[in-house]
């Protein structure tokens, strides 16, 4: 066989190299939820941007574990102290995005400037009238912007929502998918989230022609690194070597 040595070279030359983070890549699974364009203002989005179509984010970041900040401070039952309008809370951090993108039906569009808002506990509120509705929620935004050429000259997005899981500020427990020391490498912390709403949002470069598309986001899945796909692929193709070498004794 005409591949058989270089393919053993390839088997036999590679060697131990010095551990290096690689950045994190997690795509994230879901489909359109809903497209809005009004009949005046709106955006003629390409025909595959439809409700049910398959959407698939590939995210690209440094490795991330959420830290404790030093007035961190919790009691025994777990539940987090007040002050004020506010309370104490795991670190809020931004993370930058590398290199990723938005997969909308067969049109792909990427992100210039883009990143994670990940917060542990934020709290949030709403009034009507009299009566007032207090939360805490854990949170990964994805915000970002940038130039949607696959659907159209000058058209720009930006992106806002992402996975969230609230709960009552009082008389339930805090919300517990993301806490101190969880690493964003785990698909385990993607997952977690009961809620996840992501949103699109389409603008002419005029600023007079717009279109929204949310998207239900059902799962986190990992993209395996080019070293291990290699791997992968020398485990998978050894036993061939072998037989062909064997054969070409015989």
């Amino acid at each position: 066989m005409r591949f058989a040595r270089p393919l053993v070279a390839l088997v036999f030359m590679m060697e131990p190299v010095a551990a290096v983070a690689a950045p994190i890549q997690i795509r994230l699974i879901g489909e359109i939820d809903a497209v809005y364009s009004s009949p005046w203002l709106g955006l003629n989005l390409p025909p595959s941007i439809v409700a049910g179509a398959p959407v698939n984010i590939a995210l690209t970041f440094e490795p991330t574990v959420l830290r404790l900040p030093e007035n961190f401070q919790r009691n025994d039952d777990s539940v987090f102290m007040f002050e004020s309008l506010g309370h104490t809370s795991a670190e809020a951090i931004f993370v930058e995005l590398l290199n990723s993108a938005i997969e909308l039906g067969s049109e792909t569009i990427h992100w210039t400037n883009a990143k994670l808002w990940v917060s542990d506990n934020e709290v949030g509120g709403v009034c009507s009238g009299f009566s007032c509705s207090t939360w805490t929620s854990d949170t990964i935004k994805l915000l970002g912007w940038g130039e949607a050429t696959a659907i159209g000259d000058g058209v720009r997005f930006t992106t806002s929502g992402g996975l969230s899981s609230q709960q009552h500020a009082f008389g339930f427990p805090p919300s517990n998918v993301l806490v101190p020391g969880s690493d964003l490498a785990n698909l385990a912390t993607w997952n977690g989230f009961p809620d996840s709403s992501f949103y699109i949002k389409f603008e002419s470069e005029s600023g007079n022609r717009r279109a929204h598309v949310t998207v239900h986001l059902s799962e986190a899945v990992g993209v395996p690194e080019p070293a291990s796909l290699m791997l992968a692929i020398v485990v998978l193709l050894t036993p061939i070597v072998r037989r062909t070498r064997r054969s070409s004794h015989n």
